[in-house]
């Protein structure tokens, strides 16, 4: 039997059916089923659906709205595609091809690539999915909503050494910001050691979408990217917003003991000021109550690094109407007369963040 994209197909060993979107190497074709997710299959475990003539008429305008989806993008809240695209043609879920290597790395990142790394704002952005270690990797990836729910939009199989195109964050959606859950399993197709699952919330601010220095040079691409490593942090679950208020007051650490007496002091912190950096919903707050939080926070955290013994502290304030920059400069001027303080690295920050000197 020969399929062709756009046919309707019903599956021989499990309930339910869906529509070819795309034809895969060893007699396997991708059918993307009536969740919306994308599973590669054998042809032989698949028979033609009776609505097979009509979705074959209609198969370009399928390609047309993926094609749409991938590179003019849609608008579902944070991600500018409704759902992940479709595996590589190398990455399905049988256990095929070469034997995995060697070793027990781990190491899946996220990479963000701005068309113009020197001006992030100025294009889309393309976002993959890297696995740079020795296992496979099988994902669930989900957009976290906020309601501390998830809406799911997609999964698949990555293969070791392998990169995997997610989608595109158009430019109008980069100010938002990015807040992704991935749940990840790792295997071979080979004996391996039993590694444990693992789940990770990944938020992403606009402010550090939108600065240039987050972009860098990598082994990954010929262009800057940003590269989030997904399997070195810590599983954590995002909070609720009375946790978020509780601990915004609180200075970040800035020293580490190694033992009772020495103390490591250190060089740098940054405290982003933005409202929806210590906030979950600032929908009901005015514009003095949303002041008052930003400049408490500044206060906290300038007080902890005092204290800390660090060097330099830069407070991320961004442009807006200029008020947040107007009062936290008033209080560098009085309460902290002592202190320096200037415009930060506009390349770092643009005209956005002041650099406090504490030594």
């Amino acid at each position: 039997m020969e399929l062709s994209v756009g046919a309707r197909v019903k599956f021989l060993n499990e309930v339910g059916e869906g529509t070819v979107v795309k034809i895969l190497r060893n007699n396997q074709v991708l059918v993307e089923t009536e969740d919306g997710f994308d599973l590669p299959c054998l042809i032989s475990d698949l028979i033609l659906s009776n609505e097979t003539n009509k979705n074959q008429n209609n198969r370009n305008a399928i390609s047309d709205t993926k094609e749409s989806l991938l590179n003019k993008g849609g608008r579902p809240e944070t991600l500018s595609v409704s759902k992940i695209v479709e595996p590589e043609s190398n990455s399905s879920s049988q256990l095929e091809g070469d034997k995995d290597p060697d070793g027990e790395s781990i190491a899946l990142l996220l990479a963000l690539v701005p068309e113009n790394s020197v001006h992030p704002t100025d294009g889309k952005m393309s976002m993959f999915l890297i696995n740079d270690g020795s296992y496979r990797a099988y994902y669930v990836i989900s957009r976290a909503e906020t309601n501390n729910r998830l809406q799911p939009l997609g999964a698949g199989m990555l293969e070791p050494d392998t990169k995997l195109l997610l989608g595109v964050v158009s430019q109008t959606d980069l100010p938002q910001g990015i807040a992704l859950n991935f749940q990840l399993l790792f295997f071979k197709n080979k004996e391996f050691k039993l590694k444990p699952a693992e789940q990770f919330n990944i938020s992403i601010s606009s402010v550090k979408l939108l600065r240039p220095g987050a972009y860098v040079v990598n082994d990954f691409f010929d262009e800057k990217a940003m590269l989030v490593k997904l399997t070195e942090k810590d599983p954590v679950e995002f909070p609720e917003p009375e946790k978020i208020k509780e601990a915004m007051l609180l200075p970040k650490s800035a020293t580490t003991q190694s033992n009772a007496n020495k103390v490591v002091i250190t060089e740098m912190e940054e405290v982003d000021l933005h409202i929806e950096e210590l906030v979950d919903d600032y929908s009901t707050l005015s514009s003095k109550e949303i002041l008052d939080i930003q400049l408490a926070r500044f206060t906290t955290s300038l007080e902890g690094a005092i204290k800390s013994k660090v060097k330099r502290i830069v407070f991320i304030h961004g442009v807006g109407n200029g008020k947040l920059k107007f009062e936290l400069r008033k209080l560098l001027d009085t309460t902290y007369a002592k202190l320096r303080y200037q415009d930060a690295s506009f390349k770092e920050y643009g005209y956005g963040a002041t650099l406090v000197m504490l030594k």
